[in-house]
């Protein structure tokens, strides 16, 4: 059974991709209300502040793509919705998405080739964002980014909370 911060957090972060894919223009306030509350509730506090630096090697990594017209968000950095978006991710690998450190690092890739791309594919689709790349160009390059980056979070996740692991009393 789900433990019900582990449901807590998934909704969260789900309202938080939709509030950034619907209402980009919205939504780093509500994520920035959204993490804040997170901590205010989370029972693990100190690993999540941990886990947070992970988010920025996203930041990092969409600013990128922002500065070679990738990802198009009209402006020239990165939008704090994404910025804040990404930090709410890099909290779930603590709950939500702790299941992926079972996981072996081949397999944790491919998860993020197909999941990771798909989520940048709906967010393109709903407008969050424009890319001046055909279609076909945009999917591989998100592919290859989410091949690399879902494992290193995940081994940066295993690192900082080894050897204790995240539990739920």
């Amino acid at each position: 059974m789900m433990k019900p911060f582990l449901i807590i957090n998934v909704v969260l972060f789900q309202t938080c991709w939709l509030v950034a894919a619907f209402y980009s223009y919205y939504a780093a306030p509500v994520i920035t209300a959204l993490l804040i509350l997170h901590f205010v509730i989370t029972p693990t506090r100190r690993l999540d502040s941990k886990i947070l630096l992970m988010g920025l090697l996203g930041v990092g990594i969409d600013q990128i793509l922002i500065s070679f017209n990738v990802i198009n968000v009209n402006q020239l950095f990165i939008p704090l919705w994404l910025v804040t978006l990404w930090l709410f991710l890099s909290v779930c690998l603590n709950h939500s998405l702790a299941w992926l450190t079972k996981f072996k690092t081949w397999q944790v890739a491919l998860i993020g080739s197909v999941f990771g791309t798909l989520s940048y594919v709906s967010a393109l689709n709903l407008g969050a964002f424009t890319t001046s790349l055909p279609f076909y160009q945009f999917v591989i390059i998100e592919i290859v980014i989410w091949f690399v980056l879902l494992p290193t979070m995940v081994k940066f996740h295993r690192v900082i909370n080894s050897p204790k692991q995240v539990t739920y009393e």
